[in-house]
């Protein structure tokens, strides 16, 4: 009797899977493309520039800019707000966009800020 249970158990899960999968992978694939399109990492790269007086401000921004925290998913759409496997997909796939955006941001405020501040300080020292 148990390994009736077991076994229905297991071919019904395995059924089931690909079904789910299904709708991760579609969650994943918006949650891309809306990072792609609506998340703005700006006040990254800004706060890396103003903090370049100190080597420290954007290695702090660029570890902040890797934390779950602030790559945050908006609220995916009212018809899928009931299914786990999409909403779980949509957010790890906007916030693997939104991560890389926000380093690539924190970088090239930071290249931005030193290269300011050493034109600066070219033509004090000239």
């Amino acid at each position: 009797m148990i390994k009736k249970i077991i076994a229905s158990s297991l071919i019904i899960s395995f059924l089931t899977t690909p079904l789910f999968a299904s709708n991760y992978q579609k969650g994943y694939l918006q949650g891309i493309d809306d990072a792609k399109e609506n998340h703005s990492s700006l006040s990254w790269a800004i706060g890396s520039f103003l903090s370049i007086i100190t080597v420290v401000g954007p290695v702090v921004c660029y570890v902040m800019a890797d934390t779950d925290i602030f790559s945050e998913a908006p609220d995916v759409k009212p018809e899928f707000r009931s299914d786990f496997q999409y909403r779980t997909g949509y957010s790890q796939g906007y916030a693997k966009i939104a991560k890389s955006k926000n380093k690539k941001s924190v970088f090239r405020g930071a290249v931005f800020g030193i290269s300011t501040w050493f034109v600066g300080y070219l033509k004090k020292h000239e």
